[in-house]
């Protein structure tokens, strides 16, 4: 039989090792995606303000290393009456994603997006002009475990 002292000491070290196994348990919680439609998710929507936003080399993040031309090619296409006019503006475009479909056994998938106070460079030459309720597909594949959306030229206006 143990003094009560030494109850006490064996007591305090079982708790102490609880506490540390508990300590260790939730941080390595905090590396794991909470769900699988966040990460993709949160691919589609960074990718969209940076887009939008025509800050192509910051989307570049978001995208496959394929896609890196249409970006460069879009920026390519950027005046300084659109960067005026995108300066001009209060407030940037919104998006709101629709729809996130990559199936669970799959490497490919896509978004669905609407993008409002957007402005639109869609001809040549000309100024560009702001619209609503523009909605977009965009293509995505998952590389290395992450998704990534894909182009495979400029992003273009789904008909709904």
């Amino acid at each position: 039989m143990l003094p009560e002292n030494q109850y006490s000491i064996l007591f305090m070290k079982h708790c102490l090792g609880f506490i540390l196994l508990f300590i260790a348990f939730t941080n390595s919680c905090d590396h794991l995606p909470t769900s699988r439609g966040n990460q993709t998710e949160n691919v589609v929507d960074s990718f969209c303000q940076a887009y939008f936003q025509y800050q192509f080399e910051h989307a570049m993040a978001f995208t496959t290393i394929e896609s890196h031309k249409w970006l460069k090619y879009a920026a390519s296409n950027v005046h300084q009456e659109d960067v005026d006019m995108l300066n001009s503006q209060q407030t940037g475009p919104s998006i709101d994603i629709e729809e996130v479909v990559t199936p669970e056994n799959d490497t490919i998938g896509y978004a669905l997006v609407t993008v409002n106070n957007y402005l639109v460079m869609d001809i040549i030459g000309e100024v560009g002009h702001i619209r609503d309720n523009v909605q977009y597909r965009l293509d995505m594949v998952k590389k290395d475990g992450k998704w990534k959306i894909k182009l495979n030229g400029l992003p273009r206006e789904e008909r709904k």
